[in-house]
């Protein structure tokens, strides 16, 4: 019994130490939490706690000064009542997203105090849950942030000014540089499809830049420009030399570009260009004399205006010439067109021309006979620059040039001095000439055709025409008739003057003519048909709306048919009979003879001709009249 009252006492004394020692402990306890307590109520910045429904249950001295607000009032009212309306659900959102693994949160709002006055607070809180996790309360800490926010909005007001500034800036820059890229592009195109060739060049020959023009195909042939720019700029007395190191600039020089397969001259001007680098650059602008050549030709007259169809004749022997002109136009030989003065050689030579692949290009006529000696040299075939006294700067393109691509009609051939006759020769051969004065070998691509109212065969016998040239020209022959192998053409001839000159058409009915046109179809025209249109235009002019008869012909004309008519009259009852058959058994002699040749040379009509000393067209024109066929 006594033990057990020991053991009671002990354990006794044992409980009253861990008491005195729990209550120095919970003394401790409260003791901090009283200072905790006093802590929080004295700290600066806001302080609160909220129940799960978000009423207050607690609010520090920082609080209720800040809000303007009794602590006893305000505990127990909703925390969110001071919460600026538009930020409510935003903060209900947030506090729905806390768990107890991620209690802490943090937000900023707009508040009311209880004077009206709306600021910013930035607020840090933590939810406490219980052990099943359910919100047991929420403490927040808050400080005033609307200076802060002030200098933020304006900082965000200032960064949104920039960004709509940076906005316009870089629309107006888009703007522009599309405006600049359509401008570079319109240029860039207008550069590049010009004739020209434009070239910019530094001091050493580099090209800078290059048109691609759609004319002489500029960029194909960079290769050789560069060669043929940096070989002229090793050269000190060059217009390339002294444009780039001595800002020499010069306008219309030729220069030669040797490309590949041809060369392509120029006529070409330099301009210095100064620059702000201080790099010495030049430009070049090429034009090719091709195109220069066309444009002066064009403004000079020098194309073929007429065609086949301002040949004007129905007879037999006109017919089988246009026909047979027809027939050798397209080719690319010779030809030589004989005939007397007036009969229409150059009609005939720009016809050729017309019908030909080369019909865009020149057609230059050259009056031999009407070129001094002396000078006939220079005019064909060109001289270089200094090549006598007076030569041209940069020397002068000759006709053979002028006409590359085209035509050359050489009138009147033969009329050409010996000594030049040698100098086309060697043209036709080589198909190559070169200037006078000059040593470079210029290509040239013509058609020659070729006019005369001499026998060139004759003129060989008695010296005054190279009997080499003869031949190398006598390709293809054309002799046109004289008008009077056909008078039944004057008809027509005449009516087509006239209503050429009556612009008033005084004059539409040809059978007013008929008594006029008899008389002129007895005249011998020794002028042809040019001297058919002169005397058409007389007599228009002297008629003067007046009806058209044989008194406004000119007297030779009235005196050499009235003896013609006389002698006719005279010599028609005796002579109709006879002359009749005569003419019969010749053409029969003439149809057999012409058929015995060509039976002997095979049908090869050159020979036949040749044997009959007349030309291809007159051949052909009688084996046509005896039904001859080939």
């Amino acid at each position: 019994m006594e033990k057990q009252m020991n053991h009671l006492i002990a354990e006794n004394k044992n409980l009253k130490i861990q008491l005195e020692k729990y209550n120095e402990e919970n003394k401790i306890h409260l003791l901090k939490e009283a200072n905790y307590e006093d802590i929080l109520y004295n700290m600066r910045d806001t302080v609160e706690r909220e129940n799960p429904q978000y009423q207050l249950t607690y609010v520090n001295k920082a609080y209720c000064e800040f809000y303007g607000v009794n602590e006893k009032k305000v505990i127990g009212t909703s925390a969110m009542n001071c919460v600026y309306e538009a930020d409510r659900k935003k903060i209900e959102a947030m506090m729905k997203r806390v768990t107890p693994t991620k209690p802490n949160y943090r937000y900023s709002c707009r508040v009311r105090k209880s004077s009206g006055e709306i600021v910013w607070v930035e607020t840090e809180g933590r939810c406490f849950f219980d052990k099943e996790g359910n919100i047991l309360e929420f403490q927040e800490v808050g400080r005033d942030i609307s200076q802060h926010q002030s200098l933020a909005e304006q900082a965000e007001r200032f960064r949104l000014s920039m960004e709509e500034k940076v906005r316009e800036r870089t629309l107006e820059l888009i703007n522009a540089n599309a405006a600049l890229t359509i401008a570079n592009s319109y240029l860039q195109n207008t550069i590049n499809n010009i004739s020209e060739g434009i070239i910019t060049i530094d001091s050493n020959g580099n090209v800078k830049f290059l048109n691609y023009g759609a004319n002489a195909g500029w960029s194909s042939n960079e290769k050789y420009i560069k060669e043929k720019l940096q070989n002229d700029l090793a050269n000190k007395h060059s217009i390339t030399y002294k444009l780039i190191h001595k800002k020499e600039n010069f306008q219309n020089n030729e220069l030669i570009f040797p490309t590949s397969n041809k060369e392509i001259q120029c006529l070409t001007s330099g301009v210095h260009l100064n620059t702000t680098d201080g790099i010495s650059l030049a430009m070049l602008i090429l034009q090719p004399l091709s195109d220069v050549r066309h444009l002066v030709n064009s403004m000079s007259g020098a194309h073929a205006r007429f065609t086949f169809k301002d040949i004007i004749g129905k007879s037999n022997i006109m017919r089988d010439t246009v026909n047979f002109a027809k027939k050798i136009a397209p080719g690319e030989g010779i030809v030589v067109i004989e005939g007397e003065s007036g009969t229409g050689k150059e009609l005939f030579a720009q016809s050729i021309h017309n019908a030909s692949p080369r019909k865009r290009g020149p057609f230059i006529a050259v009056n031999c006979g009407a070129i001094p000696r002396d000078l006939i040299g220079s005019e064909l075939f060109g001289y270089a620059e200094g090549s006598f006294t007076g030569a041209k700067k940069g020397g002068k393109p000759g006709k053979f040039e002028m006409a590359s691509g085209g035509t050359i009609f050489l009138d009147e051939i033969g009329e050409m001095p010996i000594e030049q006759q040698i100098t086309l020769l060697r043209v036709l051969q080589e198909r190559v000439l070169i200037r006078i004065g000059g040593e470079r070998i210029i290509p040239i691509n013509v058609r020659i055709i070729c006019a005369t109212n001499k026998n060139l065969l004759e003129e060989v016998q008695k010296g005054n025409f190279r009997q080499d040239l003869y031949y190398r020209l006598n390709v293809i022959n054309i002799h046109i008739p004289p008008l009077r192998e056909r008078l039944e053409d004057i008809t027509e001839l005449f009516c087509h003057f006239i209503e050429k000159q009556d612009k008033n058409g005084n004059y539409q009915n040809p059978k007013d003519f008929v008594s006029i046109i008899e008389i002129l179809k007895k005249y011998s025209w020794p002028g042809n048909v040019r001297e058919l249109q002169n005397i058409t235009e007389r007599t228009f002019y002297i008629a003067n709306s007046e009806p058209l008869d044989s008194s406004f012909l000119p007297y030779n004309i009235l005196e050499e048919t009235q003896a013609h008519n006389k002698d006719s009259v005279a010599s028609f009852d005796e002579g109709i009979q006879s002359s009749h058959l005569e003419k019969y058994h010749q053409e029969l002699e003439e149809k057999d003879y012409i058929l015995n040749l060509l039976k002997n040379n095979r049908y090869n009509m050159t020979k036949v001709a040749a044997e009959m000393s007349i030309s291809r067209t007159t051949l052909y024109r009688k084996m046509n009249k005896y039904q001859i066929k080939y």
